[in-house]
């Protein structure tokens, strides 16, 4: 009886530990604070029209991956302090690409501020 109670809690933990997010792994959506949160990831700030109201999203570096942005509101400049080039498009269809640089913040002024759909980042 011993035996198929330990094997039940084994398999229950197995099945526990399987289902865990992964600590490396983080949602794209998922919030950052400020640079190199997440190592692999960018963290790139939306800054909305008012110049107040901030959004950070992480992006995945490397693969090219267009990850969706949910920030529901129109965004004046996007900025990082990661060393990366990233791209982003917005819903009226405005491409607006950052350089962010190893001795400081990338900042980049929307050109006609809107909601951004999408964006993407590499590594420099």
């Amino acid at each position: 009886m011993k035996s198929s109670t330990i094997s039940a809690t084994l398999a229950l933990l197995a099945s526990v530990a399987s289902a865990a997010p992964s600590a490396t792994q983080p949602e794209p959506r998922q919030v950052g604070i400020g640079p190199n949160v997440v190592p692999g990831y960018a963290t790139v700030k939306f800054t909305g029209g008012n110049g107040t109201s901030n959004y950070y999203q992480l992006f995945p570096l490397g693969d090219d991956e267009v990850i969706p942005i949910y920030n529901p509101g129109s965004v004046s400049i996007i900025s990082t302090e990661d060393n990366v080039t990233c791209t982003f498009k917005g819903v009226n269809g405005g491409r607006t690409s950052l350089q962010g640089g190893t001795e400081g913040e990338g900042c980049v002024d929307v050109e006609a501020p809107q909601k951004q759909v999408s964006g993407t980042c590499c590594s420099n």
